[in-house]
């Protein structure tokens, strides 16, 4: 994708001519997102661009009755674009106060604009499907309104991309570690899975792979060695015009920051920049810039959570409101349990700080022109999410933080230790829940949600199975404590596609039609999850 079509040579489908002079001029539309089909009788010069049998040429030098070819000789050179789910719409009018556009006949924005004689506006369209769409523009003022003839796009083919990972080291100079032995600035390891580019000849890394020093996270798994995963080591960057949507992931505390690799390899693949960070004294293994290795001490950390209710305390709380209705009665108690959680409360405040930090770094590196990924990071969608811990900490982050660029949030089995009835849940969410414990606080949250809401909960499972033990040990269950009797490869699917399809609805697709459906009714197909969803 992303040859931009001339604006004449089949695109037009209406000429600007007004009907009345009062009326708004009737709106012409186009787009970028193919060039027009490559015709015999057309002499085309160096730097033209067509579409051929599904594919995109540029011309090399002069040409005419010459088809375009993927081979040496022709005067042609194949692109590897195709047109794909992110293009823009261009409209040109006059005259108009307001501007509506259409996709198959819904309403997706409103642009109000200034009066003018000559008017030019765009309409960045992200994240649709493979299948073929209408767009039509009504331009509007006091006298009236005039629409666009139809126009039609097709999207050829869906995102898929080699994987690509990249390391980066982000030290916070406004802030000491609150967890190191001796004052130091907090510095974070954060980890970049991204879509590369199909011609990528770097190696694949084995599976869990943290460091030029470490095989894995925990010498325990350097089993894993020998496993290959689907990750390159500082691949190209996919050859895609259009930024990449951005996930921030952190995974649950004590975990590898790995640990939950598939995951970030079937988002990237489809188009999303997935970054992970490394909770530095949190996590099994976080690397220094200078090689420094900081692995998770538990003697240090036993206290993490201590003050107010303990793991056990709550847990039995939650089940003893097991099969109660949520009366405001209930949800007092609920209320007050977490409120008690004041090492949880004091955690979640450094993994926050740690998010905030990390966010405003990738907009260094997205403005940085020396930076790999310039230009490469959509920061206006943004979402969050994590598996345990940091499933809690991305559903704090979304309910307490006011920042209109992160759209929505997915929480995969993490106590909301931090839940007051004060958070507001008013963008979309994802609760995902294993059988380890009572999941009465997301019973609360999904009950309390003003926006979209979906709550998954998935029979069989087990705690450890959010993470890819469950594939990677699947040969052990059931006797593995943490791992339920569900098949891995089935959870892998449920949560992976499960987190795609959710983001993509609310992350990925924008603008975002009016009336949406359930993007999770795939789930039926299965017999393990018990979906909730409300649309709002």
């Amino acid at each position: 994708m992303k040859i931009i079509a001339p604006l004449f040579g089949g695109i037009l489908l209406a000429a600007c001519v007004p009907a009345f002079a009062a009326l708004p001029l009737q709106p012409v539309l186009s787009h970028d997102n193919y060039a027009p089909e490559w015709k015999p009788n057309i002499a085309y010069v160096a730097g033209n661009v067509v579409s051929y049998q599904g594919q995109q040429y540029r011309t090399k030098w002069w040409s005419q009755n010459t088809p375009p070819q993927a081979v040496d000789w022709s005067s042609w050179q194949r692109l590897a674009v195709t047109p794909d789910g992110d293009y823009t719409l261009k409209l040109q009018s006059g005259h108009a106060s307001r501007v509506d556009w259409y996709e198959n006949d819904v309403l997706i924005a409103t642009q109000n604009l200034t009066p003018a004689a000559t008017q030019t506006i765009e309409l960045p369209v992200r994240g649709r499907s493979k299948g073929s769409y209408a767009y039509k523009a009504v331009a509007i003022n006091a006298e009236g309104q005039s629409s666009s003839s139809l126009m039609p796009v097709k999207v050829q083919d869906e995102e898929q991309y080699k994987i690509g990972v990249r390391t980066f080291n982000f030290t916070d100079t406004n802030r000491l570690d609150p967890l190191a032995d001796t004052p130091r600035q907090r510095e974070l390891m954060v980890k970049i899975w991204y879509p590369a580019s199909l011609s990528s000849t770097q190696p694949v890394l084995n599976h869990w792979y943290h460091s030029e020093k470490a095989i894995t996270g925990n010498p325990w798994d350097d089993w894993l060695k020998d496993t290959l995963s689907q990750s390159r080591l500082n691949a190209d960057l996919a050859d895609k015009e259009s930024p990449f949507p951005v996930l921030v992931f952190s995974p649950g505390y004590g975990a590898n920051l790995e640990s939950s690799q598939f995951l970030y390899e079937d988002l990237a693949k489809k188009g999303y920049a997935v970054v992970v960070i490394g909770h530095t004294h949190q996590h099994s293994l976080v690397t220094m810039a200078n090689g420094e290795e900081i692995r998770i001490d538990w003697d240090k950390r036993a206290n993490d959570f201590a003050g107010g209710i303990t793991l056990d305390e709550l847990n039995a709380l939650m089940t003893s409101l097991k099969d109660k209705p949520l009366t405001d009665d209930v949800k007092q108690q609920i209320y007050e349990a977490f409120a008690k959680c004041e090492g949880d409360h004091k955690q979640l405040k450094i993994w926050q700080d740690d998010t905030r930090f990390v966010l405003a770094e990738l907009e260094k590196l997205n403005t940085n022109a020396n930076s790999v990924f310039a230009n490469r990071l959509d920061l206006s969608r943004i979402g969050l999410l994590g598996t345990s811990y940091g499933g809690t900490k991305s559903l704090q982050y979304l309910s307490e933080i006011d920042n209109p660029s992160i759209r929505a949030a997915a929480n995969i089995d993490g106590q909301d230790y931090y839940l007051t009835a004060t958070h507001q849940f008013n963008k979309p969410i994802l609760l995902m829940a294993t059988e380890s414990w009572v999941t009465k606080d997301f019973d609360l949250i999904y009950d309390t949600a003003s926006s979209d809401a979906y709550y998954v909960k998935i029979k069989g499972s087990l705690h450890g199975d959010i993470t890819d033990s469950t594939v990677l040990l699947n040969h052990l269950k059931p006797n593995v404590d943490f791992l339920g009797p569900i098949d891995g490869n089935t959870m892998r699917s449920i949560t992976n596609e499960s987190v795609l399809a959710f983001f993509n609805q609310y992350v990925k697709t924008q603008p975002q039609p009016p009336s949406r459906k359930n993007v999770l009714e795939f789930l039926q197909g299965y017999s393990e999850p018990q979906l909730q969803f409300k649309l709002q």
